[in-house]
């Protein structure tokens, strides 16, 4: 098994983040970027953003669907904050580079409902996850900082070019952090 290479990553980091950077960026819409992640179910609006020391922060927007979900390993650790709506994730395990369908063939060695308020962090490079919403929407934070050593792109990326989200759907999604955040 290869380390954890967490490091930088971690719940309590991402907890000062959420009450010393987050609040200030969700006001300052010029400085997030965005993606329309619409090649593998679920759909996922995902705005994000460089920020000091080398942390990238994710805002996602994850759709409801009943369609089989995109099992992935990610490029780096990362530590998620569910701040709205709720997920099923199951975890498995790969050494090797696997797609998604070769995932959904192994067992689920765990499945959480994760719901508002939720943290956990991944932060071994074969571990892999899917997401599938049970409300509506879910909205997430993910935290991430340096790149595995390994940082290919993994077999489920698909060579479908992703779209940028509107100038108003952007401000529409920090607005419903700003909502959820403020409760």
């Amino acid at each position: 098994m290869k380390p954890n290479l967490g490091g930088k990553v971690s719940i309590e980091r991402l907890k000062e983040f959420e009450r010393m950077v987050i609040p200030a960026l969700l006001n300052q819409p010029e400085k997030w970027n965005s993606l329309d992640v619409d090649y593998y179910p679920p759909r996922v609006e995902r705005l994000f953003l460089e920020h000091k020391n080398g942390y990238r922060i994710h805002l996602h927007v994850i759709h409801k669907t009943e369609e089989r979900c995109l099992y992935h390993k990610h490029r780096w650790p990362a530590v998620f904050k569910q701040v709205f709506g709720s997920y099923k994730m199951g975890v498995t395990y790969s050494q090797e580079e696997i797609g998604s369908d070769e995932a959904h063939s192994m067992p689920d060695l765990v499945c959480f409902e994760v719901s508002a308020g939720s943290y956990y962090e991944m932060t071994q490079t074969d571990a892999m996850h899917y997401v599938r919403p049970i409300t509506p929407i879910s909205g997430s934070i993910m935290l991430t900082n340096e790149l595995y050593p390994e940082h290919v792109f993994r077999k489920e990326v698909l060579n479908k070019p992703l779209n940028k989200l509107s100038e108003l759907r952007k401000l529409e999604i920090l607005n419903l952090f700003k909502k959820s955040m403020n409760k």
